[in-house]
Formats: structure tokens, sequence, C-alpha cells
């Protein structure tokens, strides 16, 4: 029998990438798409010391997933040094084929340190002429600042040439602004697919220009933005097939400009409490009917009660999935859900649905009449109470794991609203229960919750 140091490298490789356990957030987008447990990262660096087999096999797993980010979550700008980011810039400039080894980077601006910290003149000299070489464009005395450590992260993704997802959560555009165009560096990122940017922030509402930055990388084909506030002009979006763009104060026609210079769009998400005027981008999206497989729209403005329709969806025959607030279904003959395609798999109805009982019911009955073969699941939304009122509902939380509770005074016979209405007490969640009811009656699977996480 051979000896596991005797088996290929790529075989070695499958069995050790087992230990490699990514810590996938499933609620948090300040958190990395992509991290490896402490444990098991210390696992695989004792077993790549054992012997040059071993070494040659798990050295690529140890560096696949890098994070530049706080040591303790809990703790802000307390990541990377200025002395431990330039020892990190100097290993992969001398071994490029440790950066080569990098398919995922996350980068933290915002949990970067930023004390004063001098770089040493020898480390300085050395930074210079990478810089150079690198077609950077940085400030006078940008080592004196204490924004050194966010130039020098940047630094070290540029040296990842061989990475296929960026995960960036960052406030400024020190960094990008210094990155020249494709044509004046070395830097191409001809393996990145994938792009996610969390740019939000409580004294930065708006969206910031990383465009430097995705113009290295020809063959993008997901982006994912919030705040997203981007131009046709800014990019070349031909490649583009899944783009998410959330929270940001753009025109409708912004974003219709750019959703028409992509030429396959597959996955499309975009919420927005800032303009919510559909028709535009709906327009623009009827032109990846025959492509769309996944919409995910939020139309809800913050300074108005109106409600706006999306219209009608028959024209996406080819669409699997789609999530929508309550809001934005309409009414009557004008409403969507009257005019989904038989494509359709996933349904995910986000919001208030005391408006719209009539046609979710209808929905369920064309469902029973046999319609819509191809939808599997209904996704219902949380009922909660307003708060707006101090009945003996308050408080309640109906999903999946909190039941309706039937004792609840589903009339408000003896409290009312703040503002003097009696006529729509909470019923307690007993509605949502009794939708769920009508599509599992027809054949189909339908959970209350959890609701998709947004950030606007």
């Amino acid at each position: 029998m051979a000896k596991i140091t005797q088996l290929p490298t790529e075989l070695l490789q499958m069995i050790f990438s087992e230990f490699l356990n990514i810590l996938t957030p499933t609620a948090y987008k300040v958190l990395p798409l992509f991290k490896v447990s402490a444990e098991d990262l210390a696992t695989l660096q004792a077993v790549s010391r054992t012997c040059r087999a071993l070494h040659r096999a798990v050295e690529p797993l140890v560096w696949r997933h890098i994070c530049i980010e706080a040591h303790d979550i809990n703790r802000p700008f307390t990541g990377p040094s200025v002395s431990q980011l330039v020892a990190l810039i100097r290993l992969w400039h001398a071994r490029p084929d440790l950066a080569a080894h990098v398919h995922t980077i996350f980068v933290s601006w915002t949990a970067l340190y930023l004390g004063q910290q001098l770089i040493q003149d020898e480390d300085f000299e050395f930074l210079s002429g990478l810089i150079r070489d690198l077609g950077l464009r940085l400030p006078d005395g940008w080592h004196e600042a204490g924004k050194s450590t966010g130039i020098l992260a940047g630094i070290a993704v540029l040296l990842a040439r061989n990475v296929r997802v960026l995960d960036l959560h960052a406030h400024s555009t020190y960094f990008f602004d210094c990155i020249p165009a494709p044509d004046e560096t070395p830097v191409c990122f001809e393996s990145l697919t994938y792009v996610r940017l969390n740019a939000s922030s409580p004294r930065n509402p708006s969206s910031i220009d990383i465009c430097p930055l995705l113009r290295l990388a020809p063959n993008l084909t997901k982006l994912e933005a919030w705040p997203g506030l981007f131009d046709p002009k800014d990019l070349d979006w031909s490649g583009i097939t899944t783009l998410m763009l959330e929270g940001a104060e753009t025109s409708a026609a912004q974003v219709a400009g750019v959703i028409k210079s992509c030429s396959k769009l597959r996955d499309f998400s975009f919420f927005t409490k800032h303009d919510p005027s559909p028709s535009e981008i709906m327009a623009a999206l009827s032109t990846h009917t025959s492509t769309l497989r996944r919409l995910n729209l939020y139309f809800i403005s913050l300074y108005s009660d109106a409600k706006v329709a999306i219209g009608s969806l028959a024209a996406f025959t080819g669409l699997e999935e789609l999530s929508i607030p309550a809001d934005n279904i309409g009414t009557g003959a004008g409403c969507a859900l009257r005019t989904l395609p038989q494509s359709l798999r996933l349904l995910n109805i986000e919001g208030h649905l005391h408006e719209h009982r009539e046609d979710i019911e209808w929905l369920a009955g064309h469902i029973r009449a046999g319609n819509l073969s191809n939808l599997g699941e209904v996704r219902l939304p949380v009922w909660e109470c307003d708060g707006d009122h101090a009945g003996p509902c308050r408080g309640t939380y109906v999903d999946e794991n909190n039941g309706y509770e039937s004792g609840i005074d589903e009339h408000g016979s003896d409290w009312e609203y703040e503002d003097g209405d009696e006529d729509e007490a909470c019923d307690g969640g007993k509605k949502v229960h009794e939708l769920r009811a009508l599509f599992r009656d027809a054949g189909v699977s339908c959970n209350i919750g959890p609701a998709l996480e947004m950030v606007l």
C-alpha cells in the first residue's frame, strides 16, 4: 500500500482541502465571504511543515483565502500594522508563486490600523520602486499619513494577480484614486470574475468609485455593490451576468442605462428607497427576457407612502426566481402575481400582506388549478406587530419557529392605533398562517420567512 506522501500532489490537495471549512456568513454583509477557521488553518500549516511532499500539496491551500481585517470584530481599527503589511508585500513580491495561490481576498479598509506608524527607510525605498513598477499615482507624503495602511493593503491586492473573488469593505476612494488606466500598469486580474463592495457608512451614504480597480478585470461577470452608483460609461458592462445594486441615491435612468449595457444579464437585484420609479428599470430589464433567471426587486420611498407596482412579468419567460415586496406587486388586474411566467420555480414576498390577501388567494387558486407547474416554493413574510400601539399583540413575532397566537385580541376592542384608527387591528399572525395553508393545500412548499437580507 502506498504511503500518503507517495500520492499525487493533486490527490493530496483534494484530501486536505476537506480541512478548509469556510466560515461563510449568512446574515451580515460586513463579514468575509470566504474565511477559513483559525483551527483549520493551523492544522494545514502544521501539515505543511512535516515533509516536502505534503508542503507542496498543502501550501496552496494555506494561501487560498486571505482576509485583511480587524483582529477583533468588536474592536475597530485593530487590523494589520504597517510592518505586517510591508512584510506581506515583500513576501509576495519575492515569491509571486505564493501570491498566485490566492483565490479570494477580503479587505476591510475600515478596520485597518489608522494610528501614526512610520515606514522604515529601507522599506520606503523598496515600496517606492514597486509603486513605480505598478504605475500607481500616490500623493506626496502618503507614507507619513495615517492612511498608509490603506495604501499598503491595496498594493498587496494588486500583487495577487490570480485572485478570483475580491470582497471589499471601504468608505473612501483614497486607494482606488491612485490606480492607473489598464494601459498604464502591468496589473491585470484575468481570473477575477466576482467583486463585492460594501461602501455603506452612516457618515457617507454615497457610493464610492472603485471603477479604476474594476477596469483591471477584463473577465468580470459578477458585481455586487451597496451603495451602488454606476454609469453606463464607467465600464465595459457587456460581460456582466450578475448585478446587484443597493441603496444608492441614483436615478432610474442611470440604472436603466447600466442594465442595457449588459449583454446577457441572468441575475439582477436592485434595492432603493430614493427613486422608486420601476417603469424605466423594468423596461430596461425587458431587453434581457431571454436570459434573466433571477429578479430581486425593492422599490420603496422614504418620502412618500405611495406604492408603486412593477407591472407585468409575462414577458420574462425564463425567470425562475422572483423576490419582491408586497408594496410593489400591485392589485387586481395590475397585480404582478397574475402575470407570473410558467418558468417560475421560487417566489419570495416581503413586507405587509394585508392589502394583497385577495391577490395572493387568487394565486393559490391559480396554482391549485394546475397552473405554474414549475413553481415549487413560496416564501411569505415574517409577521410582526408594527409597534405603533399598545395592544396585546405588541412584541408578537410570527415565523416558522414562532407560531400564531390564537389568544390575541384580533379586533382591538380595548385599544387603538396612535392615530385613532381601530379598523386595522393586528391579527397575531393569523393571516399569514392562513395564506401558508392555502399554498400548501395547492401542493406548493410554503414557509414563513426568513426575510432576505437587505442593506439600504
